[in-house]
């Protein structure tokens, strides 16, 4: 699976047509979290006022008391989504549950089922997935969770985030793993030995 280029970040952040699509996508592009974690993250964990802004990942979909690492980690916005922290928080406060009836800590909800008085569940796996393919469509750029995840990964190794830092980050129990998400790019491996003077 290959990571999306920039331009192809680009796109598909042009192609959301909603201010909490493009959101979940930044968050996504931003944090390099798991599908499975973003839609267990809750308002608590996720810490935007705090220095550096970050995600407190502690569990998943399959286990809210425990990530597929086996440990909570820290995981702070890449710097390209450096307002992406208080954009989410203005969305929260007037968007995200204007009426104020729910209750659920969940960051991201689907759509509140008809009737009075019901309200919105948690986006799950599948909605997340769903939305992917709807912005994948109108990007002309096929892409998921997954993609994104790759994509983050491959954006901060780029960076010159030390390999250890990364295998904390992102979750993962060896340097292979971590080798497995990064898309090498012909231009940013030239750019990176020409700086080096290698």
């Amino acid at each position: 699976m290959l990571a999306l280029s920039r331009q192809e970040e680009e796109q598909v952040l042009a192609a959301c047509t909603t201010t909490r699509d493009r959101l979940i996508i930044e968050l996504l592009l931003a944090t390099g979290v798991r599908v499975s974690e973003l839609a267990a993250l809750t308002l608590t964990n996720l810490l935007l006022t705090a220095r550096p802004p970050h995600a407190l990942v502690v569990g998943s979909v399959h286990d809210p008391d425990c990530t597929k690492s086996r440990r909570p980690r820290q995981v702070p916005f890449r710097s390209a989504y450096a307002s992406l922290p208080h954009r989410l928080s203005d969305w929260i406060t007037s968007e995200r549950d204007p009426s104020g009836l729910c209750r659920r800590q969940e960051v991201f909800l689907g759509k509140p089922p008809r009737g009075p008085g019901r309200a919105a569940s948690p986006l799950n796996i599948w909605g997340f997935e769903s939305l992917c393919q709807r912005v994948s469509l109108r990007a002309g750029v096929h892409f998921s969770p997954h993609v994104l995840r790759h994509t983050w990964a491959t954006r901060m190794v780029d960076a010159g985030v030390q390999p250890v830092h990364m295998m904390s980050v992102g979750g993962w129990s060896s340097i292979e793993m971590l080798r497995r998400y990064y898309t090498p790019d012909t231009d940013e491996i030239l750019a990176a030995l020409a700086a080096a003077g290698a």
